[in-house]
């Protein structure tokens, strides 16, 4: 039931565009619940959240780089097939968000 709970607060928080807290939710299932057949979906969600939180180029990167790491994190695990190829785009649009930051910076 914990876990149902987990994922479903996390749900709620991101349809109501509270991406910090619906992360923090999908970071914790993921986290606690590795096993289950859910902990692709919320590791994907925890992903897509901290790419809706990337800020422009001319502002901290922080959370860009972040979200490189998870989705590295995310296509290491071969048994996650569903949204790899989601991650994988969420990842490439983060270099070209560091790339574009880098010729702003220049």
């Amino acid at each position: 039931d914990l876990a149902d709970l987990t994922l479903q607060v996390g749900d709620l928080y991101f349809d109501k565009g509270w991406l910090t807290e619906a992360e923090q939710y999908y970071s914790e299932y993921s986290l606690i619940f590795q096993g289950s057949e859910k902990a692709e979906y919320a590791h994907y969600k925890s992903i897509l959240c901290a790419f809706k939180r990337t800020l422009d180029i001319d502002r901290d990167q922080t959370k860009t780089e972040e979200a490189i790491n998870m989705a590295d994190k995310f296509l290491a695990r071969t048994a996650f097939t569903t949204y790899a190829k989601e991650v994988e785009q969420i990842r490439v649009e983060c270099y070209k968000k560091l790339a574009e930051r880098e010729i702003y910076v220049c």
